[in-house]
């Protein structure tokens, strides 16, 4: 195990560095290359498949998985490897016996004793910026080219190489990168959370019967759920001055605000509304700002809906206008006021308010728990990939 005081600077501490040939850290070892065309005659019946590389930069090079001949296979015994393509630079790390395209000897395969995941990962690094900069596809990353790159490594007080500085500083730099995985998915639960006014994520019984009622349907207008339908003003881009305010205008890039201006004539709309843009872009606002000419504003003051519920007129206001709208088919909101949501009512054809709201929160509370199972899968697949085939 590595000392805690050494892991935890390893990412300060001052090394020598020395510079080495790329032959003089690994043995080129040789290879077998395959023509495609010949894959079907060469394939036996075997448990074991192998990787068959190829170079590409798409899947690590991996082209497919085979079972072919054994005199056909490379690296029979696993030994950790470094493969580098000449054509892209491509670089590699394997443990695994493998299959090679055929190309011309194009593919350096490199071994060393000293080898493992962890240094390799560290000499890759090296490697990688050297070659980016020396080799193209032009001016190809030969073998006799690569034995007499010279990389920068660490060593030790004798000028040897210092693997064990290598070792741990991958090392580090995982945990790291594992612990802000981590502590990402702290703040973005947070910010969903807060976002939403949730406490937690988790669905209740009540979420679930929600979610799996079908409720009863009703159309009603625009005009049926909101008494005040109004379209912004114009204010032209060299008349806005800068200032707090949010304003709106036509489009879905930042939901549609494009600057926050100071202008005292601007007229406020209300939080708690909709905009509705003339491409038919809905989106919700919980803030006072002003809105452009191309922008309807939607709002109630003889009934307050909660913020649920307008979220849930979003929703079905969208569906109504999807597709119906565009640059040569203009929404205006002095158009709108007959257009037809469908929504939940009660068993006595009323808007089904308590419905609407809770059907919201459990869909926030169910998109909240897919983000934070994808950052699991996440944190758990970089661990599986991280921690295989090491002594952590």
């Amino acid at each position: 195990m590595i000392p805690p005081m050494y892991e935890k600077n390893i990412l300060e501490q001052n090394v020598c560095w020395g510079d080495f040939s790329l032959l003089e850290i690994f043995d080129w070892q040789s290879q077998v290359e395959i023509n495609p065309l010949h894959l079907k005659k060469l394939k036996i019946s075997n448990e074991e498949k192998y990787p068959f590389y190829g170079q590409a930069t798409i899947n690590n090079g991996i082209i497919t998985h085979c079972e072919l001949q054994e005199s056909v296979l490379n690296n029979v015994d696993g030994k950790p490897t470094i493969l580098i393509h000449s054509n892209n630079q491509n670089t590699i790390y394997l443990e695994t016996p493998f299959y090679l395209k055929d190309g011309h000897g194009a593919t350096s395969v490199l071994q060393s004793n000293s080898l493992n995941k962890l240094n390799a990962l560290f000499i890759m690094t090296s490697i990688k910026k050297v070659i980016s900069e020396r080799f193209s596809y032009n001016a190809k990353a030969t073998k006799i080219g690569l034995k007499n790159t010279i990389v920068k490594l660490p060593v030790l007080s004798d000028g040897s190489l210092n693997y064990h500085y290598m070792e741990t500083y991958i090392i580090q730099i995982q945990k790291n990168y594992i612990k802000s995985l981590e502590n990402n998915r702290s703040i973005l639960l947070r910010t969903y959370l807060t976002a939403a006014e949730l406490s937690k994520y988790d669905l209740n019984d009540n979420d679930r019967e929600v979610l799996a009622l079908k409720p009863l349907w009703n159309e009603f207008t625009l005009s049926d759920l909101f008494d005040n339908i109004q379209q912004g003003a114009r204010l032209k881009k060299l008349d806005q001055l800068e200032g707090n305010l949010p304003f709106v205008m036509a489009g879905t890039t930042n939901t549609g605000i494009v600057k926050f201006v100071g202008n005292k004539e601007i007229r406020r709309f209300p939080k708690n509304s909709i905009t509705v843009d003339i491409f038919g872009n809905v989106f919700y606002r919980a803030y006072e700002y002003g809105a452009g000419d191309d922008t309807g504003v939607y709002w109630s003051e003889k009934i307050t809906f909660s913020k649920e519920v307008m979220l849930y007129f979003c929703t079905a206001l969208e569906v109504a206008l999807r597709g119906k709208f565009s640059y040569g088919k203009k929404l205006r909101s002095s158009q709108s006021h007959s257009i037809k949501l469908k929504l939940p009512i009660t068993s006595n054809g009323l808007l089904d308010l308590q419905y609407m709201e809770s059907y919201i929160k459990a869909k926030q509370k169910f998109s909240i728990a897919n983000v934070v199972c994808e950052l699991d899968l996440e944190i758990g697949a970089t661990k599986c990939i991280v921690y295989s085939k090491t002594d952590m």
